[in-house]
């Protein structure tokens, strides 16, 4: 790993003690207290986080002899197993899909119980195995794995099928490449894991959790429709020696809030603190949050019916206090941090709607913002200014250090000194660079060639030195970047790595977070 670079401040503290003729050593910053956000839990992440690739499998499809996908309903025990095939129906799930060569090679061996016939298809093939165990050699090279189950006896079904490569040692649990990778980090927001993110539409929401019973458990086939359990989530903090933090979903009932508490204050190593937070962004329209929260607002008759934004801001406050209310009874005070969070505009929206109310300003210990940087470059309101064909990575790198890293650190600077008046500790939720398309942009070729480029180019680490330093000279606390390992895509290219395996050196993002971090 290269040498930090001297920070501006450093370089002045050296001239200065030369000058008052002082022997004193310039000391380099405090390291900056940094967390992560994971990836969601898919079948095309490249985060691998998992020992077992069964967890992070697609969802059964329904298929036949010849036919990839015929949309008939499956039969399915409580786990996600299935108990029963139609005639001529297949069920086949997916792991490491559309993504070649970015996860491990070598022998994978799938353990299972229950009567029946499993077919391999893809990018391994069979080499041996007994009873309940099959052994295979996979080729990375050659493209994703597809298990399909071909026939199963109903009376003692296929399940419990594990799917695990030779490589991970004995790590029960998580694979090693991801335990390394998250080395240095404070903190991780398990916000996807707990299905946070899911956009209007996504098939997933109808099984988002409603009570404790509905919950993800460490029996399901697959974490990658409800969630990961808490009890994975505690595990990874502490098998790290990291804080946790929570997203509580916005389905749940106050049941559900107080049993999930009473795990974490149980599992959660009581040397770490639990952050807790409601939901993921519940002012942003893309998301089904955001509408739940104004039309309960609406109902409640919380702010102007006119002004829906009013009235789910009001509601977020009022249900976060609630749910900060139930965990206070079962996670101890030191170890807990009620979290509020909303998008990074300035206090306004803290001062005149979360935090009107003297009940929301009691329960809660930390105001939460996204402080992203760059991503109006992707609106088409910028085209003329940003977006001109043939715009160069100089053009690009001269905008994002001249404009958008001072904006988003004025931003931090406001909230900063808001929230100290306020008693409380200002963090982030997320935050890094944010060089996405829009609307139709996002499928622009030249502008997510750009991005991708700027995002490896070793100025965007010289842009994250500055922008990390004006969190740290703000005063501001934990920040927790977005995202830990994701590969870049004309959805974003918001990962400090693209594949779990990449050299660190290929990524300046990440080499900026080190620095920050030590």
């Amino acid at each position: 790993m290269p040498l930090a670079r001297p920070y501006p401040h450093r370089l002045l503290a050296v001239v200065s003690a030369i000058l008052l003729g002082s022997c004193a050593a310039a000391q380099p910053p405090p390291a900056m207290a940094i967390g992560t956000n994971l990836a969601s839990i898919r079948d095309w992440s490249t985060a691998n986080p998992f020992v077992d690739a069964m967890k992070s499998s697609r969802p059964w499809l329904s298929g036949a002899p010849g036919v990839w996908q015929d949309q008939r309903p499956l039969d399915l025990d409580a786990h996600g197993w299935v108990r029963s095939l139609q005639p001529g129906q297949i069920a086949r799930t997916l792991m490491f899909w559309d993504r070649p060569n970015t996860y491990p090679a070598g022998r994978y061996v799938v353990d299972y119980k229950g009567r029946g016939t499993l077919a391999y298809e893809g990018a391994w093939r069979r080499t041996g195995g007994a009873a309940g165990r099959d052994e295979l050699e996979v080729d990375p090279s050659r493209g994703g794995l597809a298990l399909s189950i071909t026939a199963t006896d109903p009376t003692d079904y296929l399940r419990d099928i594990h799917v695990t490569t030779a490589g991970a040692g004995a790590e029960p649990l998580f694979h090693p490449l991801f335990l390394d990778s998250l080395r240095g980090y404070r903190c991780l927001r398990f916000m996807n894991w707990a299905e946070q993110n899911l956009t209007q539409g996504d098939a997933r929401l109808a099984a988002q959790p409603k009570t404790w019973a509905d919950r993800p458990t460490v029996e399901d086939a697959r974490w990658s429709i409800r969630g990961v359990p808490v009890e994975v989530m505690c595990s990874l903090a502490n098998r790290l020696g990291v804080d946790a933090w929570f997203s509580i979903p916005w389905t749940v009932d106050d049941e559900y809030v107080r049993l999930f508490a009473r795990s974490v204050g149980r599992l959660l190593d009581p040397k770490l603190r639990a952050y807790v937070e409601y939901s993921n962004e519940v002012w942003n329209a893309e998301y089904p949050q955001t509408r739940h929260a104004q039309t309960q607002g609406a109902a409640l008759g919380l702010g102007d019916r006119a002004r829906p934004w009013e009235s789910g801001g009001m509601y977020h406050a009022r249900r976060s206090t609630e749910i900060m209310t139930l965990c206070e009874q079962e996670i101890p005070a030191p170890r807990l941090v009620r979290v509020l969070a909303w998008q990074a505009a300035g206090p306004w929206w803290f001062e005149n709607i979360l935090l009107k109310t003297g009940e929301a300003a009691a329960h809660h210990d930390a105001l939460a913002i996204a402080p992203y940087f760059g991503g109006y470059l992707g609106n088409a309101r910028n085209q003329a200014a940003v977006q001109t064909p043939g715009l160069t990575l100089d053009a690009l790198f001269a905008e994002l250090s001249s404009r958008a890293v001072p904006q988003a650190v004025d931003v931090v600077q406001q909230m900063a000194r808001y929230a100290a008046s306020k008693g409380k500790t200002l963090i982030a939720y997320e935050g890094g660079q944010h060089l996405v398309g829009v609307g139709a942009w996002q499928n622009d070729e030249a502008l997510n060639r750009l991005f991708d480029q700027a995002n490896r180019d070793p100025r965007m680490g010289g842009l994250y030195d500055r922008y990390l330093q004006g969190w740290r000279e703000a005063g501001a606390g934990l920040f927790c970047n977005f995202i830990h390992c994701d590969a870049y895509s004309k959805y974003g290219r918001f990962g400090m790595l693209e594949y779990l395996s990449q050299p660190p050196e290929q990524s300046p993002k990440l080499l900026a977070v080190r620095r920050a971090m030590r």
